[in-house]
């Protein structure tokens, strides 16, 4: 395996000389602001040979045009979002991470850490993604939520909540409002009665804390979850839905088949193994499915899963299930992680109820 540090260091891929800045100082430039907020909250995971399976790049000294992620679609869900973009330039609204960024509920970013959402860092990069290009429609979904405020109308409000895109919009005119603003708890109250899940999630922090769900959170107790009778049929409805699941594996002709076969994943394991495997999924790695990092002589990178190798080349499956024939003598870096490519912490932003049934769910698979 070549050394990662020499892959790490090669000059000509990098912006060596970037500084991190304080993301709130609005002396500086949105741009370094905002990539700042990225590198220190988004970098330790999305960056080279992490070992995650994503391959966008978040750290700062990562030109942003090799970063793998603006106006390049998202593998691991699009929470409803149209024509939806890991970074949308000139539509924050259609970009995932801004989602992420906004949520407490599935989908957060980071999942390893603070659940709360920045208030101050959603404003910054929004208004950093809108400034990349001029976006009409970006820009008209943007009037209709300021008009919707500005005119009080609930009905205009109720109409924006139909669907994630002009849900973002309307956050990003309550984003450092007064909790108590007529903005704020009218759309969490409207936001609580609807029935996507992505949406609801998108408002719930704005609700009063007696108000919210009581998810299962970083410190989560298995026997809390296996205590109660799940049902197969409503974690169903959560695999393929709100959970994200299916982005990483196919069931029934749905899904992407990039993770494990699950149907033989319920065959080997018990209800109590099935939960172990999601809390713990880098406990134990079958080789075929540890992430590999790859960059070659001419600095093209790869990040995914090898499916084939022979002395002379190597078949690489990236997330969004592209292969990738690799000759092995033009491979510069090559990093093998350890991790899962699936991440932790996917049950945080569920119930104990919600998580039990969806290994009810898996265990229900078994043949």
């Amino acid at each position: 395996m070549a050394s990662n540090n020499r892959g790490r260091n090669r000059g000509r891929r990098r912006n060596d000389n970037t500084p991190l800045v304080n993301p709130h100082d609005e002396n500086q430039s949105t741009n370094t602001r905002a990539r700042s907020w990225l590198h220190v909250n988004c970098g330790s995971c999305h960056i080279y040979g992490a070992g995650g399976g994503i391959p966008s790049q978040f750290n700062i000294d990562k030109r942003l045009s090799e970063a793998r992620s603006v106006d390049v679609e998202p593998t691991r869900g699009d929470f409803g979002i149209t024509a939806a973009k890991i970074l949308a330039a000139g539509d924050p609204y259609r970009s995932v991470v801004a989602y992420r960024m906004s949520t407490e509920s599935a989908g957060h970013m980071p999942q390893i850490g603070s659940r709360l959402v920045d208030e101050k860092g959603v404003a910054m990069v929004m208004d950093w993604l809108m400034s990349m290009n001029v976006d009409s429609e970006a820009s008209a979904i943007q009037k209709q939520a300021d008009d919707a405020a500005s005119n009080g109308s609930e009905s205009a409000i109720v109409s924006l909540l139909q669907s994630t895109h002009s849900s973002l919009a309307l956050m990003r005119i309550g984003l450092g409002q007064p909790g108590d603003s007529w903005l704020r708890s009218t759309v969490s109250q409207l936001a609580k009665q609807e029935n996507d899940p992505f949406v609801r999630g998108l408002f719930e922090h704005w609700l009063a804390p007696d108000e919210r769900r009581e998810t299962l959170g970083a410190d989560i107790n298995p026997k809390a979850i296996l205590s109660l009778a799940g049902d197969s049929l409503r974690g169903e409805e959560l695999f393929f839905g709100s959970s994200q699941c299916f982005t990483c594996h196919e069931l029934n002709g749905k899904g992407r088949a990039f993770g494990p076969d699950l149907i033989q994943s319920a065959t080997r394991y018990n209800q109590e193994e099935l939960l172990d495997q999601i809390l713990n999924p880098s406990k134990t790695v079958a080789p075929e499915y540890r992430s590999v990092s790859i960059t070659l002589e001419d600095d093209t990178e790869y990040s995914g899963l090898i499916r084939e190798q022979t002395d002379k080349e190597l078949v690489l499956v990236d997330t969004a299930l592209n292969e990738h024939r690799i000759p092995k003598d033009k491979i510069f870096d090559r990093v093998d992680s350890n991790l899962s490519a699936m991440p932790e912490g996917l049950l945080a932003t569920l119930t104990a109820q919600e998580a039990a049934d969806l290994v009810s769910y898996l265990a229900s698979l078994r043949p």
